[in-house]
Order: C-alpha cells, then sequence, then structure tokens
C-alpha cells in the first residue's frame, strides 16, 4: 500500500476510534475487562502518536541535511530516496490520554 493511501486509511480508522472510544466507556463503564482493553488501545494510540512526530521531526531534519552543500558535493546520501513525512489524523479523543 502507498504510503499515502495508508495515511488516509489510517486517519479515517483514528475519526472512527475517536467516536467509539467514548462511547465504550460510556456503555461499559462497569465492564473492567473491556475498560483495561479500551485504556491499552489509547496508551497504544498515544505512542503511535508521539512515534509519529518524532519520525516526521527526523524527516525534516534529514531533508535539510542532504540539501547541505557538503552532503551534496561529495555525494553523500549516494541513491537512497529523499525521507518523506508521514501525516494524518491521530487526535486523541477530547479528555482522553494514556
Amino acid at each position: 500500500m502507498e504510503t499515502r493511501d495508508r495515511a488516509l486509511v489510517e486517519s479515517e480508522l483514528s475519526r472512527v476510534l475517536r467516536v467509539l472510544v467514548p462511547q465504550l466507556r460510556r456503555e461499559n463503564a462497569g465492564d473492567a475487562e473491556l475498560q483495561g482493553l479500551v485504556n491499552r488501545l489509547v496508551t497504544q494510540w498515544y505512542r503511535t502518536t508521539i512515534a509519529r512526530s518524532l519520525h516526521n521531526t527526523r524527516v525534516v531534519q534529514g531533508r535539510e541535511l542532504r540539501l547541505r552543500w557538503a552532503v551534496r558535493a561529495c555525494r553523500l546520501a549516494g541513491r537512497a530516496p529523499m525521507p518523506v513525512t508521514f501525516d494524518m489524523d491521530d487526535a486523541l479523543p477530547d479528555g482522553e490520554a494514556p
């Protein structure tokens, strides 16, 4: 799957989960096992958000480095493709934090 298509699919999943997570919490407040699973989901969601942010930061830094004169003149990047950022809608639901 192409990166752009993947970002669209994952953004749509985030939008669905943003509606579903609060609903699951409300409707199943007494189910400790389900609440534990929802907590794990939110924790992993948060970790994914951080990982994407770090990745994008490093991509920007890598691109800036590759555009420097010495890197280009000495061909230090070789034939590696230019790194790309991964942008998607991954905001957590309101009031949710790990």
